[in-house]
């Protein structure tokens, strides 16, 4: 679907209409975003997300392999700069990349929260070192080389695009420093700031496995009344999703081997409404993208093993 959304929005051009792939590609990927816990299977998701997870690797592994080449090649043309000159202009652009992080963050946490106290609102600001933290986890990657990368190699009278090679240099070691730099300093700083992990995070995440369990139940007790499975078996198969209620943690529930259809039906139809259910409430905006998505793989196993 990338690709050949991709193809199409550049194919326009050609009817005069100015459409951008990438941009194409980005709404696909939003819309196929918004729409895939309902379109495709537990099946699916479990073997994509293992296929993305080694692509990914690879790609980032092919990535920089190539920067590497790329790089020798680069260094060699820029012989117009001293290795003073470079080490400067260089040490001076990744100052002001990490500078440009904290210039936004900080303004972005904190103003909204001015104007909702001044609409009366009570809101708590966020814990010290937080928004700290946001701000120095500002590592450059992949997309910013991407972006060098991307500016042309001429201009449209045919002469060499300006100081090409001096930004995609820049560009190298403004990643090279974000990460080793920031990425090394990353954890220690999250030590002596006394940063934990977001609780709001993990409550959001139990009121999710609380619906579910609740619409969990009642999907079984409609599909034993409806075909006359009995109260001991439907209690049974009941019990293992209450005890998600109780305790409130995903992977909760643990399939016991009844052998027969009956309790397949009823664990099927749980695990459906669950899932339902889950989708209602990320639809609802009750939950993050975040929840929805640690919560949805663990039913993509359940159902599995169902």
């Amino acid at each position: 679907m990338p690709y050949v959304t991709y193809i199409i929005a550049e194919s326009l051009d050609v009817a005069g209409v100015h459409a951008s792939g990438v941009l194409a590609v980005v709404a696909a990927g939003i819309v196929r975003g918004r729409y895939s816990p309902e379109i495709v299977s537990a099946e699916m998701r479990i073997i994509a997300r293992s296929v993305w997870n080694l692509l990914v690797f690879l790609l980032n592994t092919l990535i920089f392999i190539l920067i590497g080449v790329q790089l020798s090649g680069i260094i060699g043309r820029l012989t117009d700069y001293s290795l003073g000159e470079l080490f400067f202009y260089g040490t001076f652009v990744s100052a002001v990349a990490i500078f440009v992080r904290f210039a936004w963050v900080y303004p972005a946490t904190y103003l909204p929260l001015v104007v909702r106290a001044m609409l009366g609102e009570q809101v708590a600001p966020p814990r010290e070192g937080e928004v700290f933290i946001m701000g120095w986890c500002g590592m450059r990657g992949i997309v910013s080389l991407a972006a060098a990368l991307a500016l042309p190699q001429t201009l449209q009278d045919g002469s060499p695009f300006p100081e090409r090679d001096l930004i995609i240099f820049l560009t190298f070691v403004v990643i090279a420093v974000t990460l080793v730099l920031q990425g090394l300093t990353l954890k220690p700083l999250i030590r002596m700031l006394k940063v934990g992990r977001d609780w709001s995070l993990q409550e959001e995440q139990q009121r999710a496995q609380m619906a579910l369990g609740k619409a969990a139940i009642a999907a079984i007790d409609a599909v034993a009344a409806k075909d006359g499975i009995s109260n001991e078996l439907a209690e049974r198969i009941r019990a293992e999703f209450a005890e998600k209620i109780t305790l409130s943690v995903p992977g909760g529930l643990v399939l016991r081997h009844s052998g027969a259809d009956d309790a397949r039906r009823l664990r099927d139809a749980a695990v459906k409404a669950e899932r339902q259910e889950l989708i209602r409430l990320w639809r609802e905006n009750q939950i993050s993208d975040e929840v929805l998505h640690h919560i949805e793989e663990d039913l993509d196993y359940q159902e599995s093993r169902i």
